[in-house]
């Protein structure tokens, strides 16, 4: 069963105008943004505002706006709810980032103003960020290369390339510059 939502004490605040990358653009309709990141339009000549949907841009959730310049550009809307709802330090703090690390908790509390040097120490501290460079670190030594450099130069092998890359967790192309000795070029095959 799906639980409800609770939207208690939402208040509303109209997008004026986005500045991107010293361009000001004019929205070409009415929008506004509440505190739980939802976002709503009204069309010239309508009554009502109608909600918009939320789509994802790799892990940001974004909403597409429409401009008097006749373009539509993705809104992302943690950056949106930072520009309306939370007070901005210094002209330094340009940055959005998610104190939790987690890109789907569009929740105020989780939402804070960072400039680029805090946000880059930020994300480097999260799990993602370290589970993932974690997977990475030393997936080659040079006696796995050497075993590796074996393998592929053997020449009775019928084993494909992309086949012994996935076995040792490395991209094809990595292999490939193995193989050609542009990396790990000083390690000899394995006799």
């Amino acid at each position: 069963m799906k639980k409800k939502l609770s939207f208690w004490n939402e208040k509303w605040k109209k997008i004026e105008e986005i500045n991107l990358k010293g361009n000001v653009y004019i929205p070409k309709y009415e929008y506004q943004i509440s505190q739980y990141g939802r976002v709503k339009r009204r069309k010239e000549g309508e009554k009502d505002f109608s909600l918009i949907n939320h789509t994802n841009l790799g892990k940001y959730k974004v909403f597409v706006m429409h401009f008097t310049d006749g373009k539509k550009r993705n809104q992302y809307v943690h950056r949106m709810l930072g520009l309306y709802f939370l007070e901005k330090p210094s002209e330094e703090h340009t940055v959005i980032a998610f104190k939790n690390y987690d890109l789907s908790d569009l929740r105020l509390e989780n939402l804070a103003w960072m400039t680029k040097s805090e946000h880059s120490r930020h994300t480097t501290q999260g799990k993602a960020y370290k589970a993932a460079h974690k997977s990475r670190e030393h997936k080659l030594t040079a006696e796995r290369v050497a075993f590796i450099k074996k393998i592929i130069f053997d020449p009775n092998r019928k084993t494909r390339m992309k086949v012994i890359a996935k076995q040792f967790g490395i991209s094809e192309m990595q292999l490939n510059r193995i193989k050609r000795g542009e990396n790990w070029g000083h390690v000899k095959p394995l006799d």
